[in-house]
């Protein structure tokens, strides 16, 4: 035990697995800041932090396992507790060296039950820790429990941590509802999510609950790896339309991540989405931008490498999407969700839209102005049969303007693409305000880009 530490068995803890020791565990919090659990299973339940607690224990030997109806296993101001100043937040939070169980397989699904549940909270670091098997969320960073009510939370970190669902029956490893400086780094996800669930994290406000308070600022998620995704998308950011919000979203990275998939229908690697939940709102000219960065990421052997939607200012860079069935989409066919200010540079599509059911291309361009492909390589996408393979196409009944092609190498030495660049008829491009350079087909033929 560290210096400085109570040990929870002081208190009446069993940690065998069996006792509850929810009050035992609780009446050692309230009378210590520093709090250890030795070696054990604790069947524990609905308990509470304040600011200044560290609660570590011995790693994996270490089990704090969430009893059956709890709604969560530890929490920072659960329900409508706290404050909607900052100022009063609970702070100084420590977390290390312990595992949380869930009760995913054991009780019917619902997306109220998180293992740690933090809502008002400043400074806080929870590392070394593992979260298994919840039933929702491992970590959820909200504003509350309850309603609308307002609470806001920063500098959370989370590192050096592993999540495991096991069950393929839970919501998101890690949610962030209100969060700024928010780091997650040096983590592992595993078996996370199911099909009608968001994704392994998901920074995603609460449409008309908490969406005109909520503050999405500097959240960081590097060197993170990701297998075996069940729910939509490894990366989700179903995000609030930007001139709807007192605080628009700001400055989200995502760096040096390597997201595997399965293949499975609807898996994307990345979901961005500023008008989510039926808004139909696009960004213009006015609009913030919501300067998200990602670099130095592979996402492969996923269903959808990627889905952008009514959003700006998104820069993907250095990155590799590798194995699809499905084509990616930057907006919809219909043009009702418009994307503006996305850039791409070096960045490797290879072997994307590979399914002939789902696929034929590497990205699908629907209703975007200022769209740049600097020193990109589009290689092999279509089909495995190599029949009616496309590098890109521009499609649907949209209109594009100030779109750049630069440096782009479209290639297929399997045989798999067969034309180059497409245009449907029914996609407009403005071509006076676009821009193309050094464009290289090899191996294939067509380029119906044909800017002035």
């Amino acid at each position: 035990m560290p210096t400085g530490y109570v040990s929870v068995k002081d208190y009446g803890a069993r940690g065998d697995g069996a006792t509850d020791d929810s009050v035992a565990v609780q009446r050692a919090m309230n009378a210590n800041l520093n709090v250890w659990f030795p070696a054990g299973t604790y069947l524990v339940g609905m308990l509470k932090l304040r600011s200044n607690h560290r609660l570590a224990g011995e790693g994996v030997p270490t089990r704090l396992k969430q009893k059956a109806g709890a709604f969560y296993c530890v929490s920072a101001n659960p329900g409508s507790e706290g404050f909607a100043d900052p100022a009063k937040n609970l702070t100084g939070i420590r977390i290390n060296d312990m595992v949380f169980e869930g009760q995913s397989g054991n009780v019917a699904f619902d997306e109220r039950v998180h293992l740690l549940n933090l809502n008002g909270v400043t400074d806080v670091v929870v590392e070394g820790c593992h979260f298994i098997k919840a039933v929702a969320d491992g970590i959820y960073i909200g504003s509350s429990n309850t309603g609308s009510t307002e609470r806001h939370n920063y500098r959370v970190t989370v590192r050096n941590c592993a999540f495991d669902g096991f069950t393929k029956n839970n919501r998101n490893a890690i949610s962030i509802i209100d969060g700024t400086d928010i780091l997650i780094d040096n983590c592992k996800f595993l078996r996370w999510g199911r099909p009608d669930m968001p994704g392994m994290i998901d920074i995603e406000p609460n449409p008309g609950i908490n969406d005109s308070f909520s503050r999405i600022k500097r959240i960081t998620i590097s060197n993170c790896t990701m297998w075996d995704n069940a729910g939509a998308a490894f990366f989700s950011l179903a995000l609030r339309p930007q001139d709807k919000l007192a605080y628009p979203a700001d400055d989200i990275r995502i760096i040096n991540c390597r997201c595997v998939g399965n293949g499975q229908v609807h898996q994307i690697g990345l979901m961005v989405c500023q008008s989510a939940h039926g808004d139909t709102v696009n960004p213009n000219v006015n609009t913030a931008p919501l300067n998200l960065l990602v670099s130095g990421c592979s996402f492969e052997n996923v269903f959808r490498p990627l889905n952008i939607w009514a959003s700006k200012g998104i820069r993907i860079e250095n990155t590799n999407f590798v194995g699809s069935r499905a084509y990616g989409t930057l907006g919809d066919a219909n043009n009702v969700y418009r994307n503006r200010d996305i850039s791409f540079k070096n960045v490797l599509f290879k072997y994307l839209g590979n399914d002939k059911t789902y696929g034929l291309t590497s990205l699908r361009i629907c209703g975007v102005d200022e769209l740049s492909f600097d020193g990109c390589r589009f290689e092999d996408c279509g089909p495995t049969d190599g029949v009616n393979g496309q590098g890109l196409v521009f499609a649907g009944s949209c209109a594009s303007s100030y779109v750049a092609l630069v440096n782009t190498t479209i290639t297929a030495p399997l045989g798999r693409t067969r034309k180059g660049i497409t245009v449907t008829s029914s996609h407009q491009l403005y071509v006076a305000s676009n821009v193309q350079q050094n464009t290289v087909l090899s191996n294939v033929v067509g380029n119906d880009f044909r800017p002035i």
